[in-house]
């Protein structure tokens, strides 16, 4: 999905809803427009499922993904043996909310718990 649509650039634009001169030109810049800015923020702008490893020596009890604003969380595990088979109990971590600082930072917060050490032992799936 891009970023934008042609409507809500004509709109910016000052463009007239019923004036479709420009509709094509607009639909080929939208898409080039967003690969600019993907490459340039060096992060895709679609929603998406994600996956993610971080490293518990280096994560206490939060967690910064990559891909803000977060829309939700599949699982989250914490497995020093990497095998990954029992997700933490989703009342265990913050899911923070898309219009929240956390939501639109990207940060997930442990409650009342630490991430354990190991190397790529924090596992996440999520969308955003």
């Amino acid at each position: 999905m891009a970023i934008t649509t042609v409507a809500n650039c004509k709109a910016f634009l000052g463009i007239d809803a019923g004036n479709t001169e420009h509709d094509a030109e607009l639909a080929r810049i939208i898409p080039a427009a967003q690969s600019f800015l993907e490459r340039e923020c060096d992060r895709e702008f679609d929603v998406a499922t994600v996956t993610e490893f971080f490293s518990g020596n280096r994560w206490r009890d939060l967690i910064l993904l990559s891909r803000p604003p977060i829309n939700s969380i599949m699982n989250l595990w914490d497995d020093p043996s990497r095998i990954y088979a029992t997700p933490i109990p989703a009342a265990n971590y913050a899911v923070p909310a898309v219009d929240s600082d956390d939501g639109r930072s990207g940060i997930l917060r442990l409650a009342h718990l630490t991430f354990l050490d190991g190397i790529n032992n924090i596992k996440v799936t999520y969308s955003g």
